[in-house]
């Protein structure tokens, strides 16, 4: 009996020592490692510094930040001991435009958590240029600004009388945005200037100067030919296009004054040309000229001798395209003709398809030729001869301007010449009788516009621009 009590007793003890083992190892396997954060994301400004990340750990701890963002964010001190700790991170100026982030790895044991360090962008609003250059002509113009901040416009108070804003473009990333706006003509020899200023949300502000050239300075009459005047007298208009302040000189003779009892306006004026009492004819040239002297045009006044056939000047110069010469009548008698060229005829329709039987005509034939050429008509009753001399143009004489370029606004070439037609094919499928106009293109594509005129002396292109390439061909291709 007593044998089997001992045995109980042992196998009691051992049991219990046992079950304390259990114990014990079970209450250590529920410590687990552990890492708490007060924040797991944190912001920076643009400009950069240092910010501080609070966390707790209940065994030593390292930390380690991502490789993409490790040239601009580093960390202070990588590691530590269990318990209340800081981190101290570093972050750079970011003079990039746009937002970044960093990733920061907390290691502890077998924990680990994150942190996100957010940097906010360098704001800017930049434009492509700080000034404009136009001509002095109507056109479409863009500003090319971009910006990662909203954006608007403003056009100054003192420009907005001839710049408006067609489109009002916005953006929040740093993206091109093209603003449009219009420009009037400028028709004071005077260049002008304005500004548009660009704002973004955050108070950046760009301010681009918009330069207008001034119409080129012009004093022109626009009285065609000479002024011819009857045997009789009588007063005449001369009118004239000028932007600029001008003067008006009269020749030295006694039958030529400007009349004062009739009103004129500021680019009108009349003239008094008293009765030719002489058997010859008698001219005088009136110069209008620009205050200053740089600009200067003449008019000459054409009086025919008493008794002549026709009222008409000795000399006319005619384009090579032809024309009707029409003439009044100076005395109420038979005369005889005589023309000197078969290209030279008398006709009874004055050009308008009308007849009148106060006015003598002579139709001048298209020239053919590349060469000038010269024809009389010469009109007598009794020992009273009067011969009317034509000078013709040449005919076939062309130019044609061909002109590769990029533009959207295309500004009208000028011309300077005598009789001035043509054609203008813009290479955008459109084409116009009118060579003065310009012309506003869809895109900025590369394309060919094709100018053919007559009676062109000299051209001038105001702005080269995206013009590449230029062609010239005249007298028919040569």
């Amino acid at each position: 009996m007593r044998k089997w009590v001992y045995i109980l007793l042992s196998v009691c003890l051992l049991t219990a020592c046992k079950d304390s083992d259990g114990v014990a190892e079970s209450g250590a396997s529920t410590v687990k490692d552990a890492i708490t954060l007060t924040s797991d994301a944190v912001t920076v400004g643009q400009e950069g510094g240092s910010v501080s990340i609070a966390f707790t750990t209940n065994k030593s701890w390292s930390a380690v930040v991502g490789n993409s963002a490790a040239s601009w964010c580093g960390i202070e001190v990588t590691s530590g001991s269990e318990g209340s700790n800081v981190l101290v991170a570093t972050v750079a100026e970011n003079e990039s435009y746009d937002e970044r982030n960093a990733s920061i790895t907390i290691y502890s044991g077998t924990a680990k958590a994150y942190v996100t360090v957010t940097q906010k962008q360098k704001d800017a609003l930049i434009v492509e240029s700080d000034k404009v250059e136009l001509g002095a002509a109507a056109c479409v113009f863009t500003i090319t600004a971009a910006a990662n901040v909203s954006l608007t416009c403003a056009i100054a108070d003192d420009a907005k009388s001839w710049i408006s804003a067609e489109t009002d473009g916005q953006t929040r990333a740093l993206a091109s945005v093209n603003f449009s706006f219009t420009a009037g003509a400028n028709t004071d020899a005077e260049a002008r200037q304005g500004d548009i200023v660009f704002t973004g949300g955050n108070g950046l502000t760009e301010t681009v100067t918009v330069y207008q050239q001034g119409e080129e300075e012009v004093l022109v009459l626009t009285t065609a030919g000479n002024l011819v005047v009857g045997d009789g007298g009588g007063t005449v208009k001369v009118e004239l296009q000028s932007n600029v302040a001008y003067e008006m000189v009269l020749p030295q003779v006694d039958w030529i004054t400007e009349t004062e009892t009739r009103a004129v306006s500021s680019y009108t004026h009349y003239l008094d040309v008293t009765p030719n009492e002489g058997g010859e004819a008698r001219q005088a040239d009136v110069i209008f000229r620009s205050t200053d002297k740089s600009l200067a045009d003449t008019v000459t006044v054409v009086q025919v001798q008493k008794g002549a056939v026709v009222v008409a000047a000795s000399t006319y110069r005619v384009s090579g395209k032809g024309a009707v010469l029409c003439f009044d009548y100076n005395t109420a008698v038979d005369f005889r003709t005589e023309i000197s060229v078969d290209w030279i005829t008398v006709c009874e329709d004055d050009g308008t398809g009308t007849y009148d039987e106060s006015k003598f005509s002579v139709k001048v034939e298209k020239n053919p030729a590349v060469r000038e050429r010269t024809g009389t008509v010469t009109l007598s009753y009794g020992d009273v001869v009067q011969t009317i001399t034509v000078v013709q143009g040449v005919g076939s004489y062309t130019l044609r301007v061909e002109l590769v370029h990029a533009e959207t606004e295309f500004a009208a070439l000028s011309f300077q010449g005598d009789d001035i037609m043509g054609t203008v094919d813009w290479g955008d499928g459109s084409s116009s009788g009118d060579i003065d106009e310009a012309h506003v293109f869809s895109d900025a594509d590369e394309k060919t516009t094709v100018y053919e005129m007559y009676g062109v002396d000299v051209f001038r292109i105001e702005a080269l621009n995206s013009v590449s390439s230029i062609v010239i061909y005249c007298a028919d291709g040569e």
